[in-house]
């Protein structure tokens, strides 16, 4: 039985096909069908077994063999691609991370609110209500697309329009954001030729500068030093704009 089946088979147990199962997980469509033929990552098995609450191990290896923890996630570890395992890596980061520890000095983190309506203090004697701060969503790569990760870190100061934040990994869009850098996003689903853009691709996403040429679509690095990506406009992949990059004023300042 292959991890699909098992998947399946879980889920009809509980009443749930794979679509619904992939919607509850957080996962885009098709994509639990696609691991009979491409290995999927750890975090997107993680979400799916924890969506059914099952065994995460049973998923993998199709069993309930008592290994230690530390085996069995080296056994699995080294199983992977060098691409997977610096997935893992960003993960790992992730989910250690926090929010204190990345806080620049332009901004003041906040503790998530326990509520929509909740007080958190900036100074003493100011207090602001959760609408003045955006979650921080977790890395976005600024380098080769790695995998889309939304942890909350915590909660940030809101600038204009920015819906959430993330934090920028890799330099392929220095000058203007630097490496491990807050990124302020808008959500929307288009994007004018030039603008700077969070981008989905095929399980991935990245923070890239778009563009459209002829028949392509292209993710360009704002960093010379990185070759743009480009995918034909008749490819089948799957691609979908999530949001507008919204510069900060110093960022602004090192683009023009």
């Amino acid at each position: 039985m292959s991890i699909v089946e098992r998947i399946k088979a879980t889920g009809e147990k509980k009443g749930l096909n794979l679509t619904q199962i992939e919607r509850g997980a957080g996962l885009s469509t098709r994509t639990i069908y696609r691991w009979d033929k491409n290995s999927p990552s750890v975090d997107k098995v993680l979400a799916v077994a924890n969506f059914l609450n099952t065994s995460l191990y049973w998923l993998v290896t199709g069993n309930y063999d008592d290994i230690p923890f530390d085996a069995e996630f080296m056994q699995q570890y080294e199983k992977l691609s060098d691409l997977d395992k610096e997935k893992i890596k960003y993960f790992m980061e992730i989910s250690l991370i926090k929010a204190t520890d990345r806080k620049p000095n332009n901004f003041i983190y906040y503790e998530i609110p326990k509520a929509k309506y909740s007080f958190v203090q900036e100074t003493p004697g100011y207090y602001q209500t959760a609408q003045d701060v955006i979650a921080v969503l977790g890395y976005v790569a600024a380098g080769t697309p790695i995998e889309g990760i939304s942890i909350p870190l915590g909660y940030i100061s809101a600038i204009p329009h920015a819906d959430y934040a993330l934090i920028a990994k890799g330099q392929s869009m220095e000058p203007v954001i630097l490496d491990g850098e807050y990124i302020f996003v808008k959500k929307c689903d288009s994007l004018d030729p030039g603008d700077i853009g969070i981008f989905y691709i095929n399980g991935d996403v990245t923070c890239k500068r778009y563009q459209l040429l002829d028949d392509y679509l292209v993710l360009q690095s704002l960093n010379p030093g990185f070759k743009p990506f480009k995918y034909s406009l008749n490819g089948d992949y799957d691609f979908k704009i999530q949001g507008k990059v919204i510069l900060t004023d110093e960022q602004n300042a090192r683009f023009s």
